[in-house]
């Protein structure tokens, strides 16, 4: 369901096990704190450059407003958060 939390264990490999992509090629996205992931190339493209976008365009910007004592580990987890709210 769109917007359900689903929670899954990681095994001793890093591995975590998706029954809705088995035996599918999936891409992930790297959104700072956490993985956008899905089996539509196309779609984690997309994803992707807006990352990207929304990451160049927001940076100076947050850099600004920030203490500059632990500014890169709040800029990831801010521009996570914006990110995941404009994508909806």
């Amino acid at each position: 369901m769109i917007g359900e939390i689903v929670q899954r264990k990681v095994d001793e490999k890093g591995r975590v096990y998706t029954p809705e992509y088995r035996s599918k090629r999936v891409y992930l996205v790297n959104l700072g704190n956490g993985y956008f992931i899905t089996d539509n190339e196309e779609l984690a493209e997309a994803v992707s450059e807006r990352a990207s976008s929304f990451f160049n365009e927001e940076f100076l910007r947050l850099v600004t407003e920030l203490d500059l004592g632990n500014i890169h580990e709040k800029a990831e987890e801010e521009l996570s958060r914006r990110l995941m709210k404009s994508l909806g």
